[in-house]
């Protein structure tokens, strides 16, 4: 990409002083509402800029500058210095916090948030430098675990860096679905058995073990969450055959009809599993996306943003394992029309436009064969929405032809 053959001449700061935080904050605005659309309460419209409430809580905030201007920048904050007793409980409750601290100072935790990249960069490796260079920092002040939230999409990137999921996801109203992810930056052994990019960084410190032994033994009941990269392929692929019955001779998934199973292992390579809890909000309508979800267990409400007299969502359909869902924003990046909620536990394979492009590049025949499956579905909603638009077409003239000719 362009931003890789001038990478070189990308500079990585800390911000130290109150023109650079400014020069941020005036990113972050035009990041999230020019580039984005969001709407959020915090935006200084008259100024052009954007802060919350944990940027006057000592964060460090690193950023990336290209030709003299910023294009992409990452905060993090120690909990010991969030002093909003309300942020300091919405992010207990979220990332469980109140499990670290019965064991560790509040001064080696720190929270991840605004991690940004311009547009026109999105998909270079100036995330994973700025990545490193946060890593570097937390690593030197002595953290012990960052904090996170990943949405569906970058899922494989957060986990290659090293982060793990641990806790349930939750809906955030301003950007979606999210997953709370932890990094424990004592664990050099995890960073290499991952090959991790900061496993070069992590080498360089003391580590104590005992970290991570803590972390999977608190842990170890939260549900398994599965992403190719952290295992090999055959163990990958046994788990999607194995739990989610697509494998030859068994009950197909739509989108991988007509493929052999080594075409499906050379597809998914690389993809991932997601894990959510009945009444998970995975799709919120109206947000922007590029992810396209299969669902492999479970099922899941489509609802529409219009509510009963008793004023919940109207449900207009249910999916169950093997339906898509996303499936749009996947293919053009757009807002999407309805709401997603998960009627059980259910398990969802990832695919986002990133992971189709890398596929078309290592795999074009197989991807060509996904697509046209992927056509086919939709031309079979298409038609199905016809049909039922056609009978209420009908039924209403039906309707009208009763009330003209048989009037009291």
């Amino acid at each position: 990409m362009e931003a890789d053959k001038d990478i070189a001449k990308i500079e990585y700061k800390l911000a130290e002083t109150e023109e650079e935080r400014q020069a941020v904050f005036a990113f972050r605005y035009k990041v999230y509402r020019e580039e984005r659309e969001l709407q959020m309460a915090e935006f200084d419209h008259e100024r052009k800029v954007f802060k919350d409430p944990l940027d006057d809580c000592q964060p460090a905030i690193h950023y990336a500058v290209a030709n003299g201007e910023i294009v992409a920048t990452t905060r993090a904050n120690l909990v010991s210095s969030i002093d909003h007793p309300k942020t300091l409980e919405k992010f207990t409750a979220l990332y469980r916090l109140d499990l670290f601290t019965e064991t560790f100072p509040t001064n080696v935790l720190s929270l991840t948030s605004r991690f940004m990249v311009a547009d026109r960069f999105r998909g270079s490796s100036i995330a994973g430098f700025l990545a490193a260079k946060s890593f570097e920092h937390a690593k030197e002040e002595g953290i012990l675990f960052g904090f996170g939230l990943s949405p569906a999409a970058l899922l494989e990137l957060y986990e290659q860096l090293g982060y793990r999921r641990y806790t349930r996801n939750f809906l955030d109203p301003e950007f979606g679905y999210r997953v709370p992810m932890v990094m424990i930056s004592d664990d050099t052994e995890y960073f290499r058995a991952i090959r991790s990019p900061l496993f070069r960084i992590a080498k360089k410190y003391d580590h104590n073990p005992e970290t991570a032994e803590w972390f999977n033994k608190t842990f170890h009941l939260h549900p398994g969450n599965v992403n190719a990269r952290l295992v090999s392929t055959k163990e990958f692929w046994t788990i999607l055959s194995e739990q989610f019955h697509i494998a030859e001779g068994k009950q197909e998934l739509p989108l991988f009809d007509g493929l052999s199973e080594e075409e499906k292992r050379q597809f998914l390579d690389k993809s991932t599993v997601l894990h959510c809890k009945a009444g998970d909000h995975i799709i919120q309508q109206g947000e922007t996306g590029d992810e396209m979800f299969v669902l492999l267990s479970g099922a899941v409400d489509i609802l529409e943003d219009t509510k009963d007299k008793d004023g919940r969502l109207h449900v207009v359909a249910t999916f169950g394992p093997g339906e898509i869902f996303g499936e749009m924003a996947f293919v053009r990046k757009q807002k999407r029309a309805a709401h997603v909620i998960a009627q059980t536990d259910a398990d969802v394979l990832v695919l986002t436009q990133t992971f189709l492009r890398r596929s078309m590049k290592n795999h074009p025949e197989v991807t060509a064969k996904v697509l046209l499956n992927l056509s086919v579905i939709l031309c079979d909603r298409l038609g199905q929405s016809t049909e039922n638009w056609m009978k209420s077409v009908r039924h209403n003239k039906a309707l009208r032809y009763l009330a003209k000719n048989f009037k009291q």
